[in-house]
This record gives C-alpha cells, sequence and structure tokens, in this order.
C-alpha cells in the first residue's frame, strides 16, 4: 500500500484504476457483451461474490485515502457507495463481517463530523 509511505494520491490512482476493471468485470463476468439492467444500479446480478468483495475492498481503501488527503466529501460519498452496494447486492449478504464494520464506522465518523 502506498499511502503506509505517505502516497495516498497514487494509491488513490491506483485503487481507481483496479475499481474500473473490477466493475467491467462485473459487467461482464463470463467474457461475452456487456449487459446491464436498467434496475441494477451498483452492481449486476451476475457478479461473483469475490467481485463484489473486492470492490467493497476497494472502496474502503478508497475512503480512508481520500480521508488522509482530507477530501472529507468524497470520503463520505465513497462510503456511502460501498454501503449502497453492500445493502443492495444479493451476493454482499454472505459477504465477511470484517468488511461490514469499516463501512459502517466510516459513515459512523463522517456523520459526527458533520455534525
Amino acid at each position: 500500500r502506498l499511502e503506509e509511505w505517505d502516497l495516498s494520491a497514487q494509491s488513490l490512482d491506483l485503487y481507481r484504476d483496479a475499481l474500473e476493471m473490477c466493475y467491467e468485470s462485473a459487467d461482464n463476468p463470463d467474457g461475452g457483451a456487456a449487459t446491464r439492467d436498467e434496475h441494477e444500479v451498483w452492481l449486476p446480478a451476475s457478479a461473483p461474490p469475490a467481485t463484489v468483495e473486492f470492490i467493497l475492498r476497494l472502496h474502503i481503501r478508497i475512503a480512508k485515502c481520500h480521508a488522509h488527503l482530507g477530501e472529507q466529501e468524497q470520503c463520505a460519498t465513497t462510503f456511502e457507495d460501498a454501503y449502497k452496494i453492500m445493502t443492495t447486492s444479493p451476493k454482499a449478504a454472505k459477504l465477511n463481517q470484517e468488511l461490514v464494520l469499516p463501512i459502517i464506522s466510516g459513515l459512523c465518523s463522517i456523520a459526527i463530523q458533520r455534525n
């Protein structure tokens, strides 16, 4: 992790690139033509659980990079996106609970800072 060496901006770029690749693979898991149901806002139901988990992990890392850079609104938005994925994806219910805690604590921390 580059942010351990105080390189959060570089980490952010790397995590965003990885996130983009994850979304592309979630949209197109079998390598065929990409399809998307207009009602699937965050991830298609066909997204493999490992991809959903990795997307959530990337959202957490991206939010933490934004926080480290002092970009509180982007941090909040990223945690909110992760929460929406977590609550709307049918595969997210089976995910490890270690992903839930950082997302919820990040949202709570932001809510406290806003008040």
